[in-house]
């Protein structure tokens, strides 16, 4: 489960960066610059501690998106929601980490939607 979520963000990360080049509007590049550095740093913050706690990574699945950052953040959001208990085994350290993961996602959701 790890794995799949790794490579869920790594595409959202790459997804995030490249629409970062793309886009007109100087605001919703600066999001997109903390949506792309911001990913790579919750996901270490949480992957870390993870094998920490359960040992090794296995293959990390690739994954491939469509739609915008601001859609795959939502779907991304949704799938962590119901996948909590797998990824952290209920273990309230990891729980706290995922928490705060999430909840930097809500904050770019948050800011894509309504300050663009």
């Amino acid at each position: 489960m790890l794995e799949e979520l790794i490579g869920k963000v790594f595409a959202l990360r790459g997804l995030a960066h490249v629409e970062h080049w793309q886009v007109k509007s100087g605001y919703v590049h600066e999001t997109l610059a903390e949506v792309y550095k911001g990913l790579t740093k919750g996901i270490d913050r949480f992957v870390e501690p993870s094998i920490g706690n359960f040992g090794a990574l296995g293959p990390v699945k690739t994954v491939n998106l469509t739609g915008t950052t601001l859609e795959n953040l939502k779907t991304l959001i949704a799938w962590i929601d119901g996948n909590r208990d797998e990824l952290t085994g209920s273990v309230c350290a990891l729980e706290a980490r995922l928490d705060d993961f999430t909840a930097d996602m809500l904050d770019w959701v948050f800011k894509l939607e309504n300050l663009s």
